[in-house]
């Protein structure tokens, strides 16, 4: 989850043609914590959520929907997933 956030902090920041560096003053953090986001290291973009929508002018919904191809391809994933567990806790 955090890569997927990250990928689409970057795209959202390069939209709104912004440097780490911006966002970061705005998040009043380290530019490198912010990379670390970016980057999917750091699930800290949670803490920072309301924020980082109002920098970007989206729900926060939105940067948690992955896009359609993805969606598609992860959620069959996910499920999977969760249903191998399901079944090892039975």
């Amino acid at each position: 989850m955090n890569v997927l956030v990250g990928n689409k902090l970057r795209m959202l920041r390069k939209s709104k043609n912004m440097s780490q560096e911006e966002v970061a003053d705005y998040l009043h953090i380290s530019q490198s914590a912010y990379a670390r986001m970016e980057n999917g290291e750091s699930g800290s973009w949670a803490i920072h959520i309301l924020k980082i929508s109002k920098i970007f002018v989206i729900s926060p919904e939105e940067l948690l929907i992955m896009d359609d191809e993805r969606k598609d391809e992860s959620s069959s994933g996910a499920v999977t997933q969760l249903s191998k567990k399901s079944h090892r806790t039975i």
